[in-house]
């Protein structure tokens, strides 16, 4: 009811009141920039008046200390929107404890390790849930483990769509360490190159893709770090910018996160976005790996399974391994699709820095090409299909000939 009519005060002019229960003036200064809040910073939750939003930080108040106050017959709180910050990772019981409290007094648990833009969209996505999603152009493909072929995954689906969809594409290898590229570099130029103005807030749109490889005048390709040393220098804060400047200049983006989920890389590509596919292959240890990832670092970060869409990539169709139905289910998520395993073409494609969508093998471009139409749909594009294609080589065609008559 509360959000509703405060919908209703932003058609005519009149923004919500935010308590805000946070020293963090970065947090401060992005809510005042959305222009939805009008805000108030609180010491005590005496101070909320007539507020329809509060956020306050596990660094002001306790989670014991919001639960007794909730409780209370004095609260002044009532059908307020409360989000509870936590600034720094709990362990698993605690973690399940607080969101299982949560739950009965309405309070909503931002997780660690998002930065300052993402809990912003947090708030925004539970308190205006008819707004338009901002970064709904973002998709991003994260491994299970290594070698299930993430990098060959973004990068063929980044080239179906730059040949299907009228805009240009990025593709962004954030995978937090060097891979391979399936392009063959002209010069020495990618995440490296734009580091420093990355890291003080100072990159331009126009930076950016100066720092990108072109590829068949639609796809715009920024290789990774090649330093490993540098890695632990990038921080999830100066991902995020580069990836809302990206969507901003782009028409889709597709990021490959790699699978080294301890990158600032990585944290900030998963958290950028809803559109998130895993990518697995039908190997144990695989599973065994996310396994791993899911307990110590997901359920911390509030990352559901849910929130992917299941690629089974390097697919082998055999009555001794599990089926790419019987994988879905082990993972509990939709899948997406399952491509299937070329053998030795990954190694050559390797060498002949090309993706394989260039080795003519169907079952592959196919599967490829449903892959592109679901993040299509997903991002709202229309996606060219054969019989447009088709349509437009005949008027290039026709046209052709009747210049020569």
């Amino acid at each position: 009811m509360e959000v509703n009519l405060s919908l209703c005060m932003m058609k005519v002019g009149i923004n919500m009141k935010l308590s805000l229960m946070s020293n963090d003036s970065e947090l401060q200064n992005a809510i005042e920039r959305t222009g939805y809040f009008q805000l108030s910073i609180i010491n005590h939750l005496q101070d909320v008046e007539s507020s329809q939003v509060i956020v306050i930080s596990d660094q002001e108040m306790s989670y014991n200390e919001l639960y007794l106050a909730l409780d209370s017959k004095d609260s002044l709180i009532k059908e307020q929107l409360i989000f509870y910050l936590l600034t720094d990772f709990y362990n698993d019981h605690m973690i399940n404890n607080l969101i299982s409290l949560s739950s009965m007094k309405n309070i909503t648990i931002i997780p660690p390790k998002l930065t300052t833009s993402q809990i912003v969209e947090r708030v925004m996505e539970k308190t205006f849930p008819d707004r338009n999603e901002t970064r709904r152009n973002i998709i991003t493909f994260f491994g299970a483990d290594n070698k299930v072929g993430t990098t060959m995954v973004a990068h063929s689906t980044a080239e179906m769509l730059s040949k299907n969809i009228k805009g240009n594409i990025a593709l962004l290898l954030l995978s937090g360490k060097p891979s391979t590229c399936y392009i063959k570099r002209k010069e020495k130029i990618g995440l490296d190159d734009i580091k420093i103005k990355l890291m003080n807030n100072i990159l331009t749109a126009e930076e950016l893709i100066e720092s990108c490889e072109k590829e068949d005048n639609h796809l715009y390709i920024l290789p990774g770090v090649e330093d490993l040393l540098d890695i632990r220098h990038y921080h999830p804060e100066h991902i995020d910018r580069l990836i809302q400047l990206a969507a901003e200049r782009f028409q889709v983006v597709i990021i490959d996160a790699g699978s080294n989920i301890d990158s600032g890389l990585s944290i900030a590509a998963i958290n950028a976005t809803k559109n998130k596919y895993l990518v697995v292959t039908q190997q144990e240890t695989t599973r065994k790996n996310y396994e791993r990832i899911d307990g110590q670092v997901f359920r911390r970060l509030q990352i559901n399974a849910s929130d992917f869409m299941l690629i089974v990539n390097k697919y082998l169709k055999s009555n001794h391994i599990y089926s790419a139905k019987q994988i879905a289910d082990l993972y509990n998520m939709t899948l997406a699709a399952y491509i299937p395993h070329l053998e030795f073409l990954g190694w050559q494609a390797e060498f002949d820095h090309k993706t394989l969508l260039h080795y003519d093998n169907e079952p592959y471009n196919q599967t490829i090409e449903q892959l592109s139409q679901l993040i299509a749909s997903q991002v709202h594009i229309p996606f060219l299909n054969k019989i447009e294609k088709k349509v437009g080589i005949l008027k290039k065609a026709f046209s052709h000939i009747g210049g020569l008559l």
